[in-house]
C-alpha cells in the first residue's frame, strides 16, 4: 500500500460491503478504516504502540492529577472528559486540546474512571460507554 496513504486514515481502504453501507451510513467507511488502522498499528509495531499508549495514559494521568479537584473539571461533559484535554489558560479561560481518538478513548477513559473511583468519586461509566461506542462505525448514541 502507498506509504503516503498510511500517514493518516486511508479513506480508500474499503471493501465492497463497507462501500455499500457507506452509501447510507455517512462516514461508515472512514470509521472502519480508522479503527482498522489503529489495530494494524498495534499488530505491526507492538513496541511502538505500547510506548504510544503509555505516553497517552501518562498524559491522561497528569491531566487528571492537575485538574480533578477543580469545579470546572467536575462539570465537564463526557465528550470533553474522555475526548479532550481541557486546560485553563490565564486571561482566556478554558480551552480544549483534542485528544487522540479511536482506541485511546476507552483506554484513557478507563484510567480516568479508575482514578475517580480511587478518589472516592462516582465515575461516569455511562458517559465513558457512550464515548467509547462512538469509535465503532455507524454507532452514535
Amino acid at each position: 500500500m502507498d506509504a503516503a496513504n498510511e500517514v493518516t486514515v486511508p479513506f480508500s481502504r474499503q471493501g465492497t460491503l463497507t462501500r455499500e453501507i457507506n452509501k447510507t451510513a455517512i462516514f461508515f467507511g472512514p470509521a472502519v478504516a480508522g479503527l482498522s488502522k489503529a489495530v494494524r498499528n498495534i499488530k505491526d509495531n507492538p513496541k511502538g504502540a505500547a510506548i504510544a499508549i503509555g505516553g497517552l495514559l501518562a498524559a491522561r494521568l497528569i491531566h487528571w492529577a492537575l485538574y480533578h479537584n477543580e469545579d470546572w473539571y467536575k462539570e465537564l461533559s463526557p465528550h470533553d472528559r474522555f475526548n479532550n484535554f481541557v486546560v485553563p489558560i490565564p486571561g482566556i479561560g478554558l480551552r480544549r486540546i483534542p485528544g487522540p481518538r479511536d482506541l485511546e478513548v476507552p483506554i484513557g477513559g478507563v484510567l480516568t474512571s479508575m482514578l475517580e473511583r480511587m478518589d472516592g468519586q462516582r465515575p461516569d461509566l455511562a458517559g465513558l460507554a457512550s464515548q467509547s461506542l462512538q469509535i465503532l462505525p455507524g454507532i452514535s448514541p
